[in-house]
């Protein structure tokens, strides 16, 4: 990837799919022939905020009843999402049935 501007629609893409966390998108890029340093420069302005809320997205799609915290966490992980942030959203998505049923 040379071009600036494929790099960063690729990035861009990416985001607005919410096809998964950092790490999937880094392994993508990484793929594709980037160094580590080009990817960290692209990858530096996805805040955490974006990234959790890309997580939550998937996990309310996957699993809109909730579901075992282990499961959920398996898919997050699947998709490349940090650590901190695959537990914390795991412990959110594993109670969405609870509390519809309230």
């Amino acid at each position: 990837l040379n071009d600036e501007r494929t790099l960063n629609e690729l990035v861009d893409r990416h985001r607005r799919k919410a096809q998964g966390g950092i790490h999937k998108l880094a392994a993508t890029l990484s793929q594709r022939g980037l160094d580590s340093k080009e990817i960290d420069r692209v990858l530096g302005p996805i805040s955490d905020p974006e990234e959790r809320s890309v997580a939550m997205a998937l996990a309310k799609k996957k699993f809109p009843q909730g579901g075992p915290l282990s499961r959920i966490a398996r898919f997050l992980t699947a998709r490349g999402f940090d650590e901190e942030v695959v537990r914390d959203i795991s412990e959110k998505a594993a109670s969405f049935g609870e509390a519809r049923s309230e």
